[in-house]
């Protein structure tokens, strides 16, 4: 029989579980729980007394281990080193009793090597990287090429390099087809393939790497290049390098440097038959370089000639003139002299004084601000109405004032013919017609100037008035002011002052014909004033009443 050693807390614990899972045990606690679960409801809510049933009516159980009977062992850990096959450095901890031959801990995983279909810690087991086997670890090998793990078996050796490294590590040579480490292949530059080193040969222009088969060796210095970069001279048809070939900047031809000529003006190169001859200078030059002449329809060096500010021509220096005012190059036959301060000038900015027809350029001459004509300094007039300039052709004066104004700021009274400014003419308070205030009169009603066709004399005062302040006797009909209207007394009749009478005996004032004659004296008195006979009708004076 083997003998177990527990700890002493492992004792314990197992002590303690036994007790409770007791039958006699378990009952006496469910009696208590049911008698508790009774009881709290009749404490009606009061913590205290809830307090007191919990504690009386709980249970608890407890164990204390008084003594133990048995023997004691010493235990150690053990670390074990040992190989497989002779193969490997592997070790393993084991826990173990050295009285007995009880391992109280060893590996808790052990997995079957699917090589040798031995059994073994999972710790020794490895996993290989291009079958995906698991096997033991003594028999995985790293691959040079990449570190990874894979078995003997599936190494392959570069023959190249002596490395050995997994089958998918591996490349063919484009060329020959050599198996070698991936890292000994070689892209060329042209093809794009893959090779060997010792397949590739290298570019002398460009240090790209490339077949034999994909360089060519050039007419004129001899270095091998790449096909995909030849040029062929359009003259000697001669191959080489693109750049050892130059571009004819007029033709496009390629061809050889020493073939070119090189322009002194723009430093291009061209064919010697491509260049042509300046005018002026006689350098043989570019075509580019050179541009003909407005005047002489010559071919010109760019640096000999101007372009003209009025007409855009482009003409040889010496055919061009500057302006003396605002210094740009026109042509000679687009010079003008001014007649004012004989300035030579561009004639496209040239301008003709209204009065005198004399040209100028337009920065010697002022506008007119009325008809926006060009005019001389010397021709000009301010407005002494507006205080705008016009030409002295075009002024006149009034004939009230005398004042200097614009013909156009003159106008004419239709009544009196004057020749008026603005601010002296005044306004028909009618009509609304602007003439001089010599043809209007003053209405004395509105107390405005009006012309006198609109207004009426009054027949008493000999005042005029317009229509509407006019009024009528309704006595004599005839015409006076409403300002003179004078109201009877003894009824609604109106009429002037002068027209009116007074009564006598009552003091009314009325006119002559709403007098009434006493039937008793025959005087003629204000109706008010009679009194009418109960007896006869008659109306006479109150003295002659009774």
């Amino acid at each position: 029989d083997r003998t177990v050693v527990l700890p002493d807390s492992l004792v314990s614990q197992q002590m303690q579980q036994a007790v409770r899972d007791d039958k006699d045990t378990v009952e006496f606690c469910q009696f208590y729980e049911t008698r508790l679960t009774e009881e709290l409801p009749r404490a009606g809510g009061a913590a205290m007394l809830e307090k007191k049933l919990k504690d009386d009516f709980t249970v608890s159980t407890q164990a204390e281990l008084v003594s133990t009977k048995g023997v004691a062992y010493e235990s150690c850990n053990v670390t074990l080193y040992f190989s497989v096959n002779g193969k490997g450095d592997f070790q393993q901890t084991l826990r173990l009793i050295p009285a007995g031959d009880q391992i109280l801990a060893e590996p808790e995983v052990w997995e079957r090597c699917q090589k040798t279909s031995d059994e073994f810690p999972s710790d020794m087991i490895g996993t290989c990287d291009y079958s995906r086997l698991r096997v033991l670890n003594t028999l995985l090998q790293k691959s040079e090429f990449s570190g990874r793990k894979l078995l003997a078996e599936h190494l392959e050796c570069c023959p190249v390099t002596g490395k050995r490294a997994a089958p998918d590590e591996f490349g063919a040579s484009d060329l020959s087809g050599t198996r070698v480490i991936l890292s000994e292949l070689f892209p060329s530059a042209l093809s794009g393939g893959r090779y060997l080193r010792a397949e590739l040969r290298k570019c002398q222009f460009s240090n790209d790497e490339v077949l034999q088969t994909e360089l060519l060796q050039s007419d004129l210095s001899r270095r091998f290049f790449r096909s995909d970069l030849a040029a062929t001279c359009s003259i000697s048809r001669k191959t080489a390098h693109h750049s050892e070939l130059q571009t004819c900047s007029v033709s496009g031809q390629t061809v050889q440097p020493q073939l070119l000529a090189t322009c002194p003006e723009t430093l291009a190169v061209l064919l010697p038959e491509h260049l042509v001859t300046c005018a002026e200078t006689g350098m043989e030059v570019s075509p580019a370089a050179t541009v003909r002449c407005s005047v002489t329809n010559e071919l010109v060096i760019r640096s000999r000639t101007g372009v003209s500010a009025v007409s855009g021509a482009v003409a040889c220096l010496r055919y061009l003139r500057e302006c003396e005012i605002t210094k740009a190059l026109v042509l000679t036959t687009e010079h003008l002299q001014s007649e004012l301060s004989k300035k030579w000038f561009r004639c496209d900015e040239a301008v003709a004084s209204t009065a005198e027809q004399m040209v100028c350029h337009y920065s010697e001459a002022i506008r007119c601000e009325f008809t926006e004509q060009w005019i001389y300094p010397t021709d000009a007039v301010k407005s002494e109405y507006s205080g705008r300039i016009f030409s002295v052709a075009e002024q006149e004066s009034s004939s009230v004032s005398g004042r200097i104004a614009h013909a156009s700021e003159i106008t004419t009274c239709p009544i009196t013919s004057d020749r008026l400014l603005p601010d002296e003419t005044a306004v028909c308070g009618v009509s609304g017609l602007r003439v001089s205030p010599t043809a209007l009169c003053v209405c004395e009603f509105t107390k405005s100037t009006v012309l006198p066709e609109y207004l009426v004399t009054s027949s008493f005062s000999g005042k005029q008035a317009v229509l509407m302040g006019i009024a009528q006797s309704a006595f004599s009909g005839r015409l006076m002011l409403l300002s003179e209207i004078t109201m009877s007394d003894v009824s609604p009749l109106y009429g002037h002052e002068s027209e009116l009478t007074i009564c006598a005996a009552t003091g009314d004032r009325l006119f002559p014909s709403e007098l009434v004659k006493c039937s008793v004296s025959d005087s003629r008195c204000s109706p008010r004033a009679l009194i009418q006979s109960e007896v006869s009708g008659r109306l006479a004076l109150p003295e002659y009443i009774s």
